[in-house]
């Protein structure tokens, strides 16, 4: 079993809640009461993903515990769902002082943490992250939000969880498929801000990963973005770096529901990192053997560097111009200026993001 690790990092002096606490290890779960301290809060629930929950039987802290069982998935991420969690809140008596354990992958932490934060103006809440896409990035950020208008991610806020637990025992009954979704999370970390990562991902044999270097990777990218977002919490500047890939992935994710298209989240990060390579190539001079590199590693890991369908172009560009970063009318990008250095708010037009689709559709070479 591998030792338990701990990463701290520091926020803002602005910030009410001085530091975070991600705590890295190996059946966490059944020592939870010990290491949250439960006693201390007026009252506890869980959020969990149904597929989770049978785990909870065995964990004698759980019993008796309010628990709302949520079925995971990006459809998840609504007003209607979010409105059920505020009324179990409501309904189970949570007040200020309680604590709510979160269970699952992306889209139950993302729900959870946005129900919790403006339940009552913010009640306390504790991540715990079950598939690797979370482990390295979803759980740390500091950010809840649910999709309306076919908009990913456009009601939201930033809000302070009690701690992040990552159990990497949890990830031993996932499949090599979301496996490789979250490495496309941890291979864009390595693009912006860690050079040594994207080599060490490189030598990597072909799936399957082997634990010890599954934890050196998680507690790699973990580090890379907590560093990041300590710095620029409320994403005002350099943490618009974490966007990389995500402009062109979201449009992807957008769509790809109104005309039967199954994308999941990690491959329409990797979708979106090759666009947005190139595009860093074309107008940020990255060179091609990176793009070439890139493209290599994400291919080792099953993930995807060619579009094989697509929504009608203008419905993509009309969801890439309603994107949350873009600012007074331009269209903002994070591209690569070399591997392990990004540069955010790049504007380009609608017209030079063209190139990217035309790049993914293998209608051009480099």
């Amino acid at each position: 079993m591998p030792a338990e690790r701990e990463i701290r990092f520091s926020l803002p002096s602005s910030i009410p809640s001085q530091e975070i606490h991600i705590r890295i290890g190996s059946e966490l779960l059944a020592a939870l009461q010990k290491d949250l301290e439960i006693a201390r809060y007026s009252r506890i629930g869980v959020i969990v993903d149904d597929a989770l929950a049978h785990l909870l039987e065995e964990c004698a802290w759980a019993h008796e515990l309010p628990i709302l069982t949520l079925e995971s998935g990006e459809k998840l991420k609504s007003l209607a769902q979010l409105e059920q969690c505020w009324l179990w809140l409501h309904e189970c008596g949570f007040d200020r002082e309680s604590l709510v354990i979160c269970l699952g992958g992306g889209s139950i932490l993302d729900l959870a943490a946005l129900a919790c934060s403006t339940f009552k103006r913010g009640i306390y809440y504790a991540l715990m992250p079950s598939t690797l896409l979370a482990q390295v990035d979803g759980c740390l950020g500091g950010k809840g939000a649910i999709n309306y208008f076919g908009v990913k991610n456009l009601i939201g806020t930033f809000s302070f969880p009690s701690a992040i637990l990552v159990d990497t025992a949890l990830l031993r009954s996932l499949g090599a498929e979301v496996l490789s979704d979250g490495l496309a999370e941890v291979i864009k970390h390595a693009l912006i801000a860690d050079a040594g990562l994207f080599e060490f991902i490189e030598k990597l044999n072909a799936p399957p990963i082997s634990d010890p270097d599954l934890n050196h990777i998680i507690e790699r990218s973990l580090q890379v973005k907590s560093s990041i977002v300590a710095g620029d919490y409320f994403e005002a500047g350099p943490r618009k770096i974490l966007n990389f890939g995500h402009t062109i992935a979201h449009a992807l994710e957008a769509s790809a529901p109104r005309h039967d298209i199954t994308i999941s989240h990690g491959q329409a990060v990797s979708l979106g990192m090759i666009a947005e390579a190139h595009l860093s190539h074309l107008y940020r001079g990255l060179d091609s053997k990176t793009l070439k590199r890139l493209e290599s590693v994400l291919l080792k890991f099953n993930l995807p560097i060619r579009l094989k369908a697509q929504a009608p172009l203008n419905e993509l560009e009309e969801l890439i111009r309603a994107d949350k970063k873009n600012s007074g009318g331009s269209l903002h990008f994070t591209l690569l200026c070399e591997l392990g250095k990004a540069e955010h708010n790049c504007v380009l037009s609608i017209e030079q993001v063209r190139a990217a689709w035309d790049y993914l559709a293998g209608q051009v070479s480099v």
